[in-house]
Order: structure tokens, then sequence, then C-alpha cells
């Protein structure tokens, strides 16, 4: 049951992104919210792309505000509120056995590039003693480059499929 709340902990609460409205009683919206501010800086420090961070501050200032507007609603609005996932999650999780199914060859080949490029980077920080300089950083930064080539097609080949796929999130 959501209750609104006031004062000092809500406001401790939400300082950490998605904690402010689990708080409040509206658990999904927290998760999601937590799930994406804790998945950039995961995927961040997974990947080695430290220019993911600053997409945590967005994040953030979403949750501190959400979480304060929240707060300063009406009792009446604030008890229409529905705890809803953010991203409609609920509707993709219907549709992921044919977008998997549809993309599987690109998916698996985005894995493996990604997977052989950490590899790579493995392989030759082990014997960068044994490789010439020149070589090694040479390789580094062209492991590096396909790695980051990768997650960019990734994320646009994303983009683009919801810009054409419109109906894939509308609600029946």
């Amino acid at each position: 049951m959501k209750k609104q709340k006031r004062g000092f902990i809500n406001f401790l609460c939400s300082l950490i992104p998605g904690a402010g409205p689990m708080n409040m009683g509206l658990e999904k919206q927290g998760l999601s919210i937590m799930v994406v501010f804790w998945g950039i800086l995961t995927a961040a420090m997974f990947l080695r792309m430290e220019w993911l961070i600053i997409m945590l501050l967005p994040v953030w200032f979403y949750s501190f505000f959400h979480t304060h507007n929240l707060k300063n609603m009406s009792e009446e609005a604030f008890a229409l509120e529905t705890d809803r996932w953010l991203f409609h999650l609920d509707d993709l999780a219907k549709n992921h056995k044919i977008l998997l199914f549809k993309y599987r060859s690109w998916i698996a080949a985005a894995i493996i590039l990604a997977g052989s490029c950490f590899l790579a980077q493995e392989i030759l920080n082990l014997f960068w003693n044994i490789i010439p300089n020149f070589l090694h950083d040479t390789a580094i930064l062209t492991i590096n480059f396909l790695s980051s080539v990768t997650i960019g097609g990734i994320l646009i080949a994303v983009g683009i499929i919801l810009i054409r796929k419109k109906n894939l999130f509308n609600e029946n």
C-alpha cells in the first residue's frame, strides 16, 4: 500500500535513485529507476566506456525531482498515482520471443564481437611485456574502437527498431 510521505527520511531517500518512490510505496517505479541507474553504471564499468557515466545525471535528477513531485501532490492526486514500470516492460516481455527470434543473428554477432574484443584485450594485457609497445598500443586502440563501434551499433539498431515499431509499446 502506497503512502505519501514527507520529511527528512523522504529527502534522504530522494538522494538515492529510485529509493524515494519505493519509500512511498511505488515499488515498480522505484525499481525501474534503480535498474536504469545501476545498469548504466555497471555497463560503463564493464564495457570500459566511462563516458556513459554522464547518463547518470539525468537519471539522478529525474529520480530526485520525481520524488519531490510525488511528495508535493495533493493527497487525492497521489491516491490516483499508479505504480507502473517506467518503460512498459510488461509489453516488451510479451514480445521478447518474437524480437529475439527475428534479430537473433544480429544479437549473436554483436555478442560474439563484443566478447572477442574483451577477450583480446585481456590477452593483450597479459602479454604486454612480450609485445613491443607500439604494437600493444595499436592493438588496444583497435580493440577499444571495435568495442565502442559494437556497442554504438547495438544502440543505434535498438533505436531504429523502436522508431520503426511504433506500436511495440502501445497499450491495448
